[in-house]
């Protein structure tokens, strides 16, 4: 998809994962430097994250980022 596409993956920031996975900022931090969530993008001083990639990893089990491989293209 391209960037204007309306099936073009969203970034998020920490807050809306945290509301995904029903925890706290504080939780989706620890689990982001635990190397336990996807690799985030970092905008500036901004982390975001991929919310298609961050369903796929859910639907995948969660497993942790050393054993996470995501391919836009397979949406």
């Amino acid at each position: 998809p391209t960037a204007h596409s309306p099936t073009a993956s969203r970034l998020i920031s920490i807050g809306s994962v945290a509301e995904l996975l029903a925890a706290s900022p504080r939780t989706v931090r620890r689990l982001d430097a635990a190397g336990k969530l996807p690799e985030g993008i970092k905008l500036g001083g901004l982390k975001r994250w991929r919310e298609d990639e961050l369903l796929d990893w859910i639907a995948a089990g969660c497993p942790p980022r050393h054993h996470w491989s995501w391919k836009s293209s397979a949406r």
